[in-house]
């Protein structure tokens, strides 16, 4: 608003003025007012960026746990399971053949074969490994044993001892019989003699 508009109105000068300074202040609220709105405008544009780098990074973020979530969904779930039942299993198998071979280190067989089969009637039975012992082995073996004697060597310790003392026995008989007693000088029939008893022990 110009002075010179008022004048034109026929006002006079200090009406004017109280116009124009009454003007003035409404002029300065509005400047004020719209100082304000641009400061609220200005943090708002500084809002929108951060809130729209954060929506970048977050959309970075949400891209590659997509991608990563498609790659999961790839993987063959149920061969994996698969993969590692069988490496139990044969972890576990492994484990069991090893206790049966040593529980049967206990055992004398008259033959490979009989050990064999022996070893596989055994595993047939499918006994639990309970701390490191294989349950029901042992009453099952005393009554295989008995159903199966052809299949075992058994030894009784009274026979071992007998016959051990019987070799001992004949071998001192056997070496007693003989005995050289050389003349003097050196004569033939006592050489034949001396061979046929060294030839006797060989034998």
């Amino acid at each position: 608003m110009k002075r010179e508009f008022l004048k034109e109105l026929g006002l006079e000068d200090d009406v004017i003025s109280k116009i124009m300074k009454e003007h003035g202040k409404t002029i300065q609220k509005m400047d004020d007012t719209i100082e304000t709105y641009r400061g609220k405008i200005s943090e708002l544009q500084t809002d929108i960026a951060t809130k729209s780098k954060d929506y970048e990074e977050l959309n970075k973020e949400h891209m590659l746990s997509k991608a990563k979530i498609e790659e999961f969904e790839k993987v063959d779930i149920d061969g994996l399971k698969n993969s590692i039942q069988e490496w139990e299993n044969k972890y576990n198998q492994r484990e069991y053949d090893l206790s049966v071979d040593k529980y049967m280190q206990n055992y004398k067989f008259t033959s490979e074969l009989a050990k064999e089969a022996t070893i596989s009637k055994f595993k047939e039975q499918k006994f639990k490994l309970k701390d490191g012992k294989l349950d029901g082995a042992e009453d099952y073996m005393k009554k295989f044993m008995e159903e199966n004697k052809s299949a075992f060597v058994i030894e009784d310790n009274n026979t071992q001892n007998n016959n051990n003392n019987l070799l001992n026995n004949n071998s001192m008989a056997n070496t007693s019989t003989y005995s050289y007693n050389p003349a003097s000088g050196t004569n033939t029939d006592d050489l034949q003699a001396f061979e046929g008893m060294l030839d006797s022990l060989s034998k």
